[in-house]
């Protein structure tokens, strides 16, 4: 394979940021970015997300089952600065932002971002760095009705290929 060729074409394929608040069984919480995530199902709601197998929302999901991905708005390019390592919940807040208990998970919800869902784990597809992990929506919260979503194209970032 055309190494170079496999890096532009994948980099073409628009990708989100999103902040993925989790929870563990001891019940610490924290947030991670992530960015490969998509819509598989209508009924019954259902999407997939690459979580890196390293990572500790990926622990918590094998922990708990259940995991809130936070939408970065358009606008919240500075905000993701401070989600490229991992953070952990203290004192109600992730780094800068207010944390609410997600009602359906108990996961971190960021309101200051525009939308977050509630998900919870289905089932994984096993191999590579990343896990496809499945989840059905089980919640899903609006807190900007007129909030769009970052891009990494809109970050400047390539996390692809």
């Amino acid at each position: 394979m055309d190494a170079a060729a496999k890096k532009h074409a994948l980099r073409l394929v628009p990708y989100g940021l999103y902040l993925a608040g989790f929870k563990r069984e001891d019940g610490s919480r924290g947030v991670n970015l992530v960015s490969w995530f998509t819509q598989t199902s209508f009924d019954p709601p259902r999407v997939v997300l690459g979580l890196h197998r390293e990572g500790s929302a990926y622990a918590a999901v094998q922990e708990t089952g259940v995991l809130a991905l936070n939408v970065l708005g358009a606008d919240d390019a500075e905000t993701l600065k401070g989600f490229y390592k991992h953070v952990d919940v203290q004192d109600g807040k992730a780094g800068d932002l207010e944390v609410k208990e997600g009602p359906a998970t108990g996961c971190p919800l960021l309101p200051a971002l525009p939308a977050a869902v509630e998900l919870r784990f289905e089932e994984e597809l096993e191999g590579g760095d990343h896990a496809a992990c499945l989840f059905e929506v089980v919640e899903a919260h609006v807190f900007d009705g007129e909030g769009k979503a970052l891009s990494h194209e809109g970050a400047g970032l390539h996390y692809a290929g």
